[in-house]
C-alpha cells in the first residue's frame, strides 16, 4: 500500500449492475418474464431463448446472446404498454435482490458505512424501470440506465431510440464529477472507485483512481493485463484479488492484498466483513 492510498478519501463509487452486483442480466430476465406473462409475441423471444440455451451448454458465446437480446427488445417491446413493463420490472427487481455477489455486495455495504460516506452511483445499460427500484433498494444515490421512448403509453423503437449510458459510461462519470466538483487529475477522478465486468465498462474504469474489474470477461481481462487494472475473481466461496505488476510486459497475474488496490479504511471494512478471504 502506498502512502497516497492510505490517505485517499473515497468520494464516489460507480457500479455496473448486470454481472457485477446482480448475478444475471436484467434486460434478459425482464424479457423472459414478459414472455411468461404473454406480454410479448413469442416469436420475438425464441431467438434469445435459443441463444441462452446454446451459451449455457457452452456451444455459443455471450456476444451471440447479447445480439439476440437487442433484437428481442427492439422487436418484442415495440408497442408494449409501459405500465406492463413497469409491473414486470418491479417483480424482476425484487427477485434480483436475492441474487447478489458476495464481494460486490460487501464492497457496497462497506462504502455505505465509510465516513464520510461517498456518493454511490449505479450505471447500467438495462432498462431504468428495472434498475432503478433495484438500485434504490440497495441504497444508491443516483441511477443511470436505459430509458425507452414512449408514445401514448406504449414503448417505441426499443434500444434504437432509447437514451442509454451503455456506450458512454466514462462520460457519465465525468459529468457527475463536474456536477459535484470532484478533484480531477487529467481525466482521472481523484478518490473515485469503479467496478465493472465487461469491455463496455472500459471507459468507466479508465477515469477513476481505483478501478476494479469484477469477474471480467476475456476482453476486459486482457485490458487488465495491459493496463495493470486489478481483477477480483469470485467463484463459489473463493474470492481472489489479482494484479500484474508488469502491465507493459503483459506479466502474469499475482494474488495481492485487498489493501494494495483500495484505500486503507475501505480495505479494512472489507476485511472485517469478509474475514480470512484476502491474502495478506
Amino acid at each position: 500500500m502506498t502512502d497516497h492510498q492510505t490517505n485517499t478519501q473515497v468520494v464516489v463509487a460507480f457500479f455496473d449492475i448486470d454481472g457485477t452486483l446482480y448475478r444475471d442480466n436484467f434486460s434478459a430476465v425482464l424479457m423472459e418474464y414478459l414472455h411468461i406473462k404473454e406480454k410479448i409475441d413469442p416469436v420475438h423471444y425464441q431467438g434469445l431463448e435459443n441463444a441462452f440455451s446454446m451459451w449455457r451448454a457452452r456451444k455459443g458465446t455471450y456476444d451471440e446472446v447479447n445480439n439476440e437480446l437487442i433484437k428481442s427488445i427492439n422487436n418484442g417491446l415495440e408497442g408494449v404498454l409501459l405500465s406492463d413493463v413497469i409491473t414486470a420490472s418491479k417483480y424482476v427487481a425484487t427477485q434480483g435482490l436475492e441474487r447478489p455477489y458476495k464481494f460486490t455486495h460487501a464492497l457496497l455495504e462497506a462504502l455505505k458505512i465509510l465516513q464520510p460516506r461517498p456518493l454511490l452511483i449505479a450505471i447500467s445499460g438495462s432498462p431504468l424501470c428495472v434498475v432503478e427500484p433495484y438500485a434504490q433498494a440497495l441504497g444508491f444515490d443516483e441511477v443511470y440506465a436505459t430509458e425507452f421512448e414512449v408514445d401514448d403509453g406504449r414503448i417505441r423503437g426499443g434500444f434504437e431510440r432509447a437514451a442509454s449510458p451503455y456506450h458512454s459510461k466514462g462520460l457519465v462519470c465525468q459529468g457527475i464529477a463536474s456536477k459535484h466538483g470532484f478533484e480531477r487529475i487529467g481525466e482521472c477522478i481523484r478518490g473515485a472507485i469503479a467496478v465493472g465486468d465487461a469491455r463496455a465498462d472500459e471507459r468507466m474504469l479508465s477515469v477513476v483512481e481505483f478501478p476494479l474489474a469484477f469477474n471480467p470477461n476475456a476482453e476486459l481481462m486482457a485490458l487488465c493485463r495491459r493496463q495493470g487494472i486489478p481483477a477480483i475473481i469470485e467463484r463459489k466461496d473463493v474470492i481472489l484479488a489479482l494484479m500484474t505488476h508488469w502491465p507493459d510486459e503483459l506479466g502474469a497475474f499475482e494474488e495481492v492484498p485487498i489493501d494494495d488496490i483500495l484505500p486503507r479504511d475501505l480495505a479494512n471494512l472489507l476485511q472485517q466483513s469478509l474475514p480470512g478471504i484476502f491474502a495478506h
